[in-house]
């Protein structure tokens, strides 16, 4: 018994200085260092909450996305030791920001929080779970595994039947470190063969890349940084969760010119436009005499950080299902340039692009001052086509013409560490000094990123890889990985614009580029000061609003009115994006699509509520059938107008609730239609259904109807109460070819025309 307490008191000791060292786990006797990683967290919940959207809800944190939550399964693999052991619920937790693991643990329904790192020399992201594993040196060392597991609150689960050596142990809020400690302690006391934490996301996939698989996309920092400035990048894996274009956004590319048979893009060579011949399919322009290879393939890499297609064979656009329009300009023909450039500005908005990315520059002229006028102005049927342009290479305090010009979106270039592009030249560049700091990746041309007033915001604009020319002469390759100059930036924003559009078809080009401008990321703040108050937030002289957000630019496409207040009477006639649950104490018109940006939406009508459906319907994200849950609470209603229809998909829901004073209502109108489309879609009724005069409810579709409760009127009970000369019509197949489950005796069809079951 001295033995143990001594050895106790030596592994407690060892731990008192653990948090002070560099962060690190054993492997076979040699230190793996890490880096923290804030931003996500590894937790288990209580078992009060079941699903996702009670998580959401308890954790009252929208900044938070939710990555996984489920169920371990770990005790099935093991001789349980503690008989008292039981699966748990956990998440992984997520955000743009830092995580503060205080507050996850003072939360009542976190029960545990575990870290996550970067692998130093690798770049994997690994999280550490509850459990830790402890080898014994022998099968009597039981004994003093339990009393240190004991002595710091932690758990033996059990060992593995094929290597008995070998326990399972499991951390808790109440234990004295997390899993990565317990494992270090364990280890250290000296006492056992060896001692690791249990990482989440450790093995995977040979391309560790959650959100895509293209060959380059480990590169392609400006999509998704894996260097310690992991949150300098456009944050397009979040955004590509809600769209990845439409093919009916139009993006022209005025430039050299496009490879049209490109294998990593996909072009209709018909809509594209040369402006030297004013003819179709565009061509490639370059100098012959000096053999520029760079502008012979410079539209080409512009046009692949756009829309370079998601195929695993080389690098990832940003909008790869839009489509692109090549119109090739002859840089090296020196007369007119003027009238050849405007030529190709209006030949784009005329024919349909919605967003025009730019990465040259030009002398201001009154030919190109009409035709990018005439583009916001007319382009789109009025709404403008959205231009986008390169500010310069520089380095001089104005962007460059035609990025000066009021309505483009101008853009400079940053480098992956977040401060501006700048030459290797004291004399011309202060943010020399942090180019260290960024590996050594300098500029690679004499100056650095235009800045000044007019700057919009920056994107990546050094070592991009994207889609290249192979030309038998000069030996280039399919792709190239460091493409650079704010010639890379723009094309980085043309692709987000693509993005919003194809979200939104009806945004005017000021919408569009007010929402990447107030939505842009306030980087490296410990250089640069945001200090200057424009139209659309915070701006700095250098970086404009800040680094372009896909993911936040289509976040501020949802409206903020996710509660409709007692009283309030509101109707959504256009297209409307929700990003959170919608509750509804007034009364809310759908007349147009609603399209909802979180998993496993919820949709509640409060007492006193009313939901009517017009000639509208809710939608998932991606356009699929709404699969959420719409929840009429007793004294509220939902209401199908006449002609209206009503899609369920998926596991979605409707439940209408009733109380011992009053019911929730359902009520069709004439010709109104519900669509329960999947075998788990269903209706449940414990209030009223109510079938208006002259009126046929047709339900349609595999779910099921079930009237689970008599309803509340006090007359009659009736759950259906249906208007003089109605109709209760059911369609199809249903669940185990079922349509209606009635669970009492209690339900009547009053006044009812015609009762049908159709196969």
């Amino acid at each position: 018994m001295k033995r143990i307490v001594l050895i106790i008191v030596t592994v407690l000791i060892s731990f008192t200085g653990l948090h002070s060292q560099d962060n690190y786990y054993w492997n076979y006797g040699r230190k793996e260092y890490m880096d923290y990683y804030p931003n996500k967290k590894y937790i288990v919940v209580d078992s009060s909450i079941t699903s996702k959207t009670e998580l959401a809800s308890a954790l009252n944190d929208t900044s938070l996305k939710i990555n996984t939550f489920q169920e371990s399964s770990v005790l099935i693999h093991l001789n349980i030791y503690d008989s008292t052991a039981y699966e748990k619920q956990y998440a992984i937790l997520q955000s743009r920001d830092s995580i503060n693991e205080s507050e996850q643990l003072n939360n009542q329904v976190v029960n545990y929080v575990g870290p996550y790192y970067i692998r130093q020399g690798s770049g994997d992201t690994v999280g550490i779970s509850k459990l830790f594993y402890v080898k014994l040196y022998k099968t009597s060392d039981i004994t003093l595994l339990d009393s240190i597991a004991n002595s710091n609150n932690v758990s033996i689960l059990g060992n593995d039947s094929d290597m008995p050596l070998i326990y399972t142990l499991e951390c808790s809020n109440q234990s004295t470190g997390n899993a990565l400690d317990m494992a270090n302690l364990f280890y250290e006391s000296t006492y056992f063969e060896h001692s690791t934490p249990s990482f989440t996301e450790s093995f995977n996939y040979l391309n560790t890349f959650e959100c895509v698989n293209d060959f380059y996309f480990d590169q392609q920092w400006g999509l998704e940084n894996t260097t310690e400035y992991y949150n300098i990048d456009i944050n397009a894996c979040d955004a590509w969760e809600y769209t990845k274009g439409n093919s009916d956004i139009i993006i022209a590319v005025l430039d050299s010119g496009v490879k049209l048979d490109h294998e990593d893009l996909s072009i209709n060579a018909q809509i594209g436009w040369d402006i030297e011949t004013e003819t179709s399919p565009s061509d490639i322009y370059f100098d012959e005499e000096e053999y520029k290879v760079g502008n012979y393939n410079h539209g080409t890499n512009c046009a692949g950080i756009i829309a370079a297609q998601h195929n695993e064979i080389g690098v990832a656009g940003i909008a790869p299902d839009c489509e692109i329009m090549p119109i090739s300009y002859n840089f090296y023909n020196y007369d007119n340039p003027e009238i050849r450039l405007a030529k190709g500005i209006n030949y784009a908005w005329q024919n349909g692009a919605d967003i025009l990315s730019c990465s040259w520059r030009s002398g201001q002229h009154l030919y190109i001052d009409n035709a990018i006028n005439n583009a916001i102005t007319n382009g789109r049927n009025g709404l403008g086509t959205v231009v986008v342009v390169a500010s310069g290479n520089y380095n001089n305090s104005t962007v460059d013409y035609p990025s000066v010009l009021p309505g483009v979106i101008s853009v400079g270039a940053i480098n992956m560490c977040g401060t501006r592009c700048v030459g290797w030249h004291t004399e011309y560049n202060p943010e020399d000094s942090l180019m260290q700091d960024c590996f050594n990746y300098w500029w690679p041309m004499e100056f650095g990123s235009n800045y000044g007033d007019h700057l919009s915001v920056v994107a990546p604009g050094i070592k991009v890889p994207t889609t290249n020319i192979v030309d038998n002469n000069w030996n280039t390759d399919k792709y190239i990985t460091v493409f650079r100059g704010t010639s890379a930036a723009a094309p980085h924003v043309s692709g987000v614009a693509a993005l919003l559009l194809s979200m939104r078809t009806d945004l005017t080009y000021t919408e569009v580029k007010d929402a990447i401008e107030s939505t842009a990321q306030k980087i490296r703040t410990d250089f640069y000061d945001y200090n200057v108050s424009k139209p659309n937030g915070m701006w700095n002289e250098k970086l404009g609003y800040g680094l372009v957000d896909a993911y936040n630019a289509i976040m501020e496409l949802c409206t903020n009115q996710t509660s409709i207040g007692s009283g309030q009477n509101i109707t959504w006639d256009e297209t409307t994006f929700v990003c959170d649950d919608l509750e509804i104490e007034g009364t809310l018109t759908i007349d147009a699509g609603v399209y909802f940006l979180t998993e496993e939406p919820v949709i509640t009508v409060k007492s006193g509520g009313h939901l009517k459906i017009d000639d509208g319907n809710f939608y998932l994200y991606d356009g699929l059938d709404y699969n959420g849950e719409i929840v009429v609470n007793a004294g509220g209603s939902i209401e199908l107008l006449s002609a209206s229809e009503l899609t369920i998909g998926g596991t979605g829901s409707i439940l209408i609730e009733n109380s011992s004073a009053t019911n929730g209502t359902l009520t069709y109108n004439n010709e109104a239609t519900l669509t329960l489309a999947d075998d788990d879609t269903y209706l449940e009724i414990e209030g009223e259904l109510e079938i208006g005069d002259n009126s046929t409810f047709t339900f349609s579709g595999d779910g099921y109807i079930k009237f689970s409760k008599p309803g509340n009127d006090l007359e009659t009970q009736d759950n259906i109460i249906a208007g003089t000369n109605a109709s209760f019509v059911l369609e199809g197949t249903g669940k185990s070819d079922k349509k209606m489950e009635i669970q009492q005796s209690t339900v009547h069809f009053p006044e009812l025309a015609e009762l049908r079951f159709e196969d």
